[in-house]
């Protein structure tokens, strides 16, 4: 498995593997619930917080939502220059935040699928990004070593 994500509401769970296939399985009895139809080349995935949503970020640089429901891709966020490493909604539902091999950092407003801001400061890929429960901190891990804190949600 490449990635996994549990949904928030602990009813289901997200894998893609090198097959690159994306299915979304039952927890409590691992039963497929749907296969993603698709671009499903993905390195990372994620849950929305009311999850409804499924973001993946892609070999091919872009981040796709899917409705969990219906299992249609219902956006595509384009901007990265390599491969999407890292996906994550912020706890209100409003933004998404991502990390690429394109050494950057970027937030996504969910409800325009437009980017709000682009962070730099990494020397190389950017692995793993997380955001603070009040939405007001950022931080990125990169294949640098470094990890850096951004200050700019509010």
């Amino acid at each position: 498995m490449l990635a996994v994500a549990i949904s928030k509401d602990s009813q289901c769970f997200a894998a893609v593997g090198l097959e690159q296939q994306l299915r979304i399985r039952q927890l409590e009895t691992g039963k497929l619930r749907r296969s993603l139809k698709g671009n499903c080349a993905a390195l990372s995935v994620a849950f929305s917080p009311d999850s409804q949503i499924l973001a993946t970020g892609g070999y091919d640089g872009t981040i796709r939502l899917w409705n969990v429901t219906t299992g249609q891709e219902i956006g595509k966020l384009e901007g990265h220059g390599d491969r999407v490493s890292s996906v994550i909604f912020s706890p209100d539902n409003k933004t998404l935040i991502s990390g690429s091999w394109d050494k950057t950092v970027r937030v996504w407003e969910i409800d325009t699928q437009q980017p709000i801001s682009t962070l730099t400061g990494h020397l190389d890929a950017v692995l793993t990004v997380a955001v603070s429960p009040d939405r007001k901190t950022i931080i990125s891990g990169g294949a640098d070593y470094s990890m850096n804190l951004w200050q700019i949600l509010g």
